[in-house]
């Protein structure tokens, strides 16, 4: 069965709090007291709603979490960021989380989030990482330890309660990158739910999968005017350069226009009905001093309903004929690797790597 692995998004903490339950019930049975595994079930609503607000705060805290999907839904996730200690390392990341439901246990889904996390720490630049284990989860050990972790000789006591839990903590250098910017990133603005949530719906409906496979956003920086960051770039340098514009950019209220064509394309796309914020923060972008890549068309803000050919007349006309209504908040800027990877046959792959998130938290 086909899994994709892609970055968390609003809505998916009720699957995300119940293979968190569900994975403490398997696989720490007989590790820890039955009814206090038992009683975690009571404490999925609360869970649930602490899941929310984590997603939510994800990029205020540049924390990573990503999930493992497949066609019953999320089975496994992951959760990661700066390190968590009362002294702080910039150079180490930890992982917070790694779960995978027992149904998809023994299939692979551990491993590609785990190598997944690993890359993205890196990405982000961490040069080392950590994570902290039950110390009698044996299973999990020699999962870490095939991937080139090892026990560091810290260690730590928990109480959950009147359950203690003793941990250890394994560490592992994370893999050196080529120092040049990954080629085909773009700076985009992620759209909120539900707005994302009906633009998605609608590559869906269309049978456009591989929009299908990307998130719903606007682009600022990488199909028209300035093309993609060019590779020659410093990545501390670009993250450095989005931080400061960021937060000095208020977050930018929008409403979707009508549905156009681009000329001579099977490429339609939501206009907006006030242009004038967007292509204002991707001149003070494009004037920044960064280098990009050249494309040959102007910048026109838009978000891409579907790109799928070819399409027929009556689909045209639908297309054209739709709209979103609600007004929303762009307020989450991310810059995106497009992983060009072979044209997915359903929405079950990743082509997508999130590099680097900051907020708009100017003021009006």
């Amino acid at each position: 069965m086909p899994v994709e692995i892609r970055h968390t998004r609003s809505g998916d903490g009720a699957a995300i709090a119940r293979v968190h339950v569900e994975t403490w019930q398997a696989a720490y049975r007989g590790l820890l007291p039955d009814e206090y595994l038992d009683s975690l079930t009571a404490e999925l609503e609360r869970r649930v709603a602490s899941w929310e607000r984590q997603i939510a705060e994800a990029a205020n805290r540049r924390w990573i979490q990503i999930v493992a999907q497949d066609e019953t839904g999320i089975v496994g996730f992951v959760t990661c960021g700066p390190l968590e200690d009362p002294t702080p390392d910039p150079g180490v990341g930890e992982v917070y989380a790694i779960y995978v439901h027992p149904r998809a246990w023994s299939q692979g889904v551990g491993r590609q989030l785990f190598v997944r996390a690993a890359e993205l720490l890196r990405v982000v630049g961490y040069r080392e990482a950590v994570l902290w284990v039950l110390e009698t989860n044996v299973r999990a050990r020699r999962f870490y330890e095939i991937a080139g972790w090892h026990p560091d000789g810290a260690t730590k006591t928990e109480h959950r309660g009147t359950v203690e839990l003793r941990e250890v903590r394994y560490r592992t250098t994370l893999p050196a990158l080529d120092e040049s910017f990954p080629r085909n990133s773009y700076v985009v603005l992620d759209l909120p739910s539900p707005v994302a949530d009906q633009v998605l719906a609608i590559r869906e409906r269309h049978g456009d999968f591989f929009r299908g496979s990307l998130v719903a956003e606007t682009t600022v920086i990488g199909s028209g005017g300035a093309g993609p960051i060019d590779t020659s770039e410093d990545p501390a340098r670009v993250y450095r350069t989005l931080d400061e514009i960021a937060s000095s950019t208020a977050p930018i209220r929008a409403r979707l226009g009508p549905v156009r064509r681009f000329p001579n394309s099977d490429v339609f796309y939501f206009s907006f009905v006030d242009e004038a914020p967007l292509v204002e923060l991707h001149a003070r972008i494009a004037s920044s001093g960064l280098r990009f890549a050249p494309v040959p068309f102007p910048f026109v803000p838009h978000v891409t309903a579907i790109t799928r050919a070819p399409i027929t007349e009556a689909e045209a006309s639908e297309l054209l004929a739709t709209r979103i209504a609600n007004e929303f908040s762009l307020d989450t800027l991310s810059v995106y690797q497009l992983v060009w990877r072979q044209p997915p046959t359903n929405h079950f792959q990743t082509l997508l790597c999130l590099l680097h998130r900051a907020r708009l938290v100017g003021a009006n």
